[in-house]
């Protein structure tokens, strides 16, 4: 990791993306582990500058789940070089192991909460009572999954 200290500033170069750096102003408050941390998992992010998997997309794409037909025609699927058919099985299934990760992993409530949205087919207002969650906080939860879905999904769908 390349770590420089400079007049003050504490700079970090984010592998994979040439002219990419964190920079902290209070190195004794953001020190060199937590910024070289950060680095790392905006260079193992897997999104590619050039597709980013967009939140509108991703809610859409959930929405899907379960009707490969639908799925295989959305934006996400297109990016597959695959028939229609067989891009929205592999879609389909790519989002099933995304959010069983998620539920598996360290954001486990993010990930029950996304399976029980999307995969279940609650409300938000029963997800909420199910999980005794406020709306700012179902709100919150839900945006922490959708980002470790995007970033999650890009690399399933973008192997490099």
């Amino acid at each position: 990791m390349d770590i420089e200290h400079d007049n003050g500033l504490l700079r970090v170069a984010v592998a994979g993306y040439p002219g990419l750096f964190l920079l902290a102003t209070d190195p004794e408050r953001y020190p060199d582990e937590l910024l070289a941390r950060l680095a790392r998992c905006l260079a193992h992010a897997g999104v590619p500058p050039e597709q980013p998997v967009l939140f509108n997309e991703l809610r859409e794409a959930l929405r899907l789940i379960g009707r490969p037909a639908l799925l295989g025609a959305h934006p996400l699927a297109l990016r597959l070089d695959l028939s229609v058919e067989q891009r929205g099985a592999v879609l389909d299934r790519a989002l099933r192991t995304v959010i069983d990760q998620l539920e598996q992993g360290s954001r486990s409530r993010s990930g029950t909460l996304v399976r029980l949205r999307y995969l279940d087919g609650m409300s938000v207002k029963e997800v909420r009572r199910q999980l005794y969650l406020s709306e700012s906080h179902y709100h919150r939860l839900h945006h922490v999954a959708l980002e470790w879905i995007a970033r999650d999904l890009a690399t399933a769908l973008n192997p490099s």
